[in-house]
C-alpha cells in the first residue's frame, strides 16, 4: 500500500508537457453529435405517410422510364444496324440433365 502512495506522489509531481491532448475539441465535436441526435431528421420525420405521393412519385419513374425506351427507339432507327435474339428451342428446355 505504501509502494502505491509514493507511486501516485511521483506521478503526481512529474511535470506534463505538450503530450496532454486538448479536450476541448472533442467534447464540442461530442456535444454537437449528440446534439444532431436528439433532433428530429428532418421535414420528413415531420410530415405524416402519404401513399398518394408514392403512387405519384412511382407513376413520375414509370413515365420517365417510358420517355427514356421511347428516346431509345426512335435513336435506334436513325442506324443502320440490327439486333438478333435468339432463344433456344423449346425441345431443349424440357430435357434433364443425367
Amino acid at each position: 500500500m505504501q509502494a502505491c502512495r509514493t507511486n501516485l506522489k511521483q506521478l503526481a509531481a512529474t511535470p506534463m508537457g505538450a503530450a496532454v491532448p486538448d479536450l476541448a475539441r472533442s467534447l464540442e465535436a461530442l456535444r454537437t453529435l449528440r446534439l444532431a441526435q436528439d433532433r428530429p431528421a428532418g421535414r420528413a420525420a415531420d410530415r405524416p405517410f402519404r401513399p398518394v405521393a408514392l403512387a405519384v412519385r412511382v407513376l413520375f419513374w414509370f413515365l420517365l422510364l417510358a420517355a427514356a425506351a421511347v428516346g431509345v427507339a426512335l435513336a435506334a432507327r436513325l442506324t443502320t444496324g440490327y439486333a438478333l435474339f435468339v432463344a433456344p428451342p423449346i425441345a431443349s428446355r424440357s430435357r434433364s440433365i443425367c
